[in-house]
């Protein structure tokens, strides 16, 4: 049996017989609530197929901003085993040109870039950037020292897509 943690991304276009956990974050009011559940019916579904293995596919690198398998990697319940994948960050660093290493670079969350962008400058690279309300309360962040040159802004939009945009 394979899940989805979302069919609603190009990677999944091409896959059958899969079962697709969209319809957990229609009825969660968070996100912990949403990832806690999905965890919860994975495990589900591993102990209803043991021995028989269960595969849990996510869009990019498994490893790279999917709470979900922090999750269940921190679940004694199942036994696990990861398959890492392209992630976004791989494509961002190529289209942006730089080694994010020499750069400098500190990859922060949208959601806490409030906590996690406070006491040093830049380059960061905000990911989990899901609505315009996020972006603009990143805009209008305390972080940001009014008697600094504003930074540069490189939007990086659905990378590796058709419609990809680097602005």
């Amino acid at each position: 049996r394979t899940f989805l943690r979302t069919a609603r991304h190009p990677a999944a276009e091409g896959l059958s017989e899969f079962v697709a956990l969209d319809h957990l974050y229609e009825s969660a009011d968070t996100f912990a609530e949403v990832y806690t559940a999905i965890v919860e019916e994975l495990v589900a579904a591993a102990t209803t197929h043991a021995p028989e293995p269960i595969i849990y596919a996510v869009p990019g690198s498994p490893l790279v901003a999917e709470h979900t398998v922090e999750l269940l990697r921190a679940a004694p319940r199942v036994d696990l085993t990861i398959v890492p994948g392209l992630s976004f960050l791989d494509l961002a660093w190529e289209r942006l040109g730089i080694d994010p290493l020499g750069a400098g670079v500190r990859l922060v969350d949208a959601e806490q870039f409030a906590v996690q962008a406070t006491s040093d400058r830049g380059p960061y690279l905000v990911a989990q950037c899901w609505s315009q309300a996020l972006l603009s309360e990143i805009k209008l962040s305390p972080s940001y020292d009014e008697d600094l040159p504003v930074p540069d802004v490189v939007l990086l939009h659905h990378l590796g897509l058709e419609d990809e945009q680097v602005v």
